[in-house]
């Protein structure tokens, strides 16, 4: 009797083998629903952040309608402002600042940033827009020569023509290193626009000399590493300012595919700081502050229809998801040992949309540096009219990304490896990278 040859590789002449059957019954052969299952594939970019200050590395003093950075009308009569150029040492290699010095003692040196907090009334043109009820996060290098004082960095929440509550501000020790001092702040109901300012609050002496730049404003709850569109820390992550370079606000942005991934509460980048499989994987970083955050990969993300990016799902089978999830050390999530931290997660319902839809998630990633295979099988209602998938991440904005590679997706119950079309005796049914793969089992 024939013996049939189902080992990884078989073909029929150049063609790789996608399925035995005998009569109707498959009784070798696999599918990867996935169409883009180790994410190499990218339609474009996608904004990460955006830093609102224009003048962040205060080549200029910001003393017009529009501009937000240094500005150089705090004690002018005591002191001498001068905007440095050449600078060496400087914080993410800044070469310019902007310098007060002394040349008579007091406590309250320093700069105004937008506007001035200790004004009779709010500033129509110098602070800051600021609408109600959303946070914030205000930061600037600086440091000092002489004796060390104690420097503020203070907020004050305005409408269109009084403040609303007094400063809100924090402190730090000033030294003649460079250290970056920064604020959260929700704006309270009614602002439109708020102050900002940094001084000390104790003496001073002649000669003393403060410095300050990289100034940095973020629409998110945690402090994030300094950006300006000259700069970024981030290999994934491209800076650019959206006008005048210096004179704009500026954008980090990374290469994200549209086609087959949609923000979850997390943006979807195609990173090259890790891979599992090819070149790239998919880096999942929050853009919530609910800590609901994950990006959606198949099926639908309103739990209305059985298909989306490249998947369709049949009501009544089974399907097993896995995919291969990293982290580079511990995230910051709250109660990590949650489900939905750092899992793949299934939603499904048959009725549609979210309520009353069922949940399932594979086992977690450790909360630790290190790589983990998750798994997840579930089997549709019969009458199910919606599925979707998400690869989680489960933190908040600044709480820690989470990197996800190897997505397979397979009809019925999987206990084996990661195949896709690069895998011996595997192909693509379309263009590489972007449609399902098959082969032997």
């Amino acid at each position: 009797m024939p013996v049939l040859n189902t080992a990884p590789g078989a073909r029929l002449g150049t063609v790789p083998v996608r399925a035995l059957y005998r009569g109707s019954q498959k009784i070798a052969g696999l599918r990867n629903l996935a169409n883009n299952p180790s994410f190499e594939f990218t339609t474009g970019d996608v904004e990460v952040l955006r830093n609102y200050v224009t003048h962040p590395r205060a080549t200029a003093w910001t003393l017009s309608a529009g501009q937000i950075g240094f500005q150089n009308t705090r004690w002018g009569s005591e002191g001498v402002y001068a905007l440095l150029t050449g600078i060496t040492g400087g914080p993410c290699g800044i070469t310019t600042a902007a310098q007060y010095t002394v040349t008579t003692a007091r406590a309250g040196h320093g700069f105004h940033l937008a506007g001035n907090v200790e004004d009779p009334t709010p500033s129509a043109t110098s602070t800051y827009p600021m609408a109600a009820g959303t946070t914030q996060t205000f930061s600037v290098y600086f440091r000092k020569t002489g004796a060390s004082v104690n420097m503020l960095l203070r907020v004050r929440p305005a409408d269109a023509s009084v403040w609303l509550a007094g400063a809100t501000q924090v402190s730090l020790a000033s030294t003649s290193d460079w250290q970056r001092i920064s604020i959260t702040f929700t704006a309270p109901a009614g602002t439109t626009r708020v102050a900002i300012s940094m001084n000390a609050n104790t003496m001073d002496a002649v000669g003393d000399v403060y410095q300050a730049t990289g100034f940095a404003i973020t629409a998110t709850p945690a402090l994030m590493p300094y950006f300006d569109g000259s700069y970024s820390s981030d290999s994934d992550l491209t800076a650019a300012w959206t006008g005048t370079a210096n004179a704009s606000v500026s954008t980090l942005r990374g290469v994200w595919d549209g086609a087959h991934t949609r923000n979850g509460g997390a943006i979807p980048v195609a990173s090259a700081q890790w891979a599992s499989s090819g070149a790239k994987s998919l880096r999942v970083i929050p853009s919530v502050s609910s800590g609901d955050s994950g990006v959606w990969v198949a099926g639908s993300y309103n739990i209305d229809s059985l298909s989306g990016y490249g998947v369709t799902f049949e009501a009544g089978k089974t399907y097993t998801v896995l995919a291969k999830c990293r982290l580079d050390g511990p995230t910051t999530q709250p109660n990590p040992t949650y489900l939905d931290k750092r899992s793949i997660q299934v939603i499904y319902n048959t009725v549609a949309g979210w309520t009353g839809a069922t949940s399932r998630y594979s086992n977690q990633a450790p909360n630790a540096a290190g790589e983990t295979i998750c798994v997840v099988t579930f089997t549709l209602p019969a009458n199910a009219v919606g599925c979707g998938v998400r690869l989680r991440n489960g933190g908040s904005i600044g709480q820690g990304d989470v990197w996800w590679d190897d997505l397979m997706i397979v009809e019925g119950t999987y206990t084996g490896p990661y195949r896709d079309g690069r895998s011996p005796g595997w192909a693509w049914e379309g263009t590489p990278d972007a449609s399902p793969s098959y082969g032997l089992n």
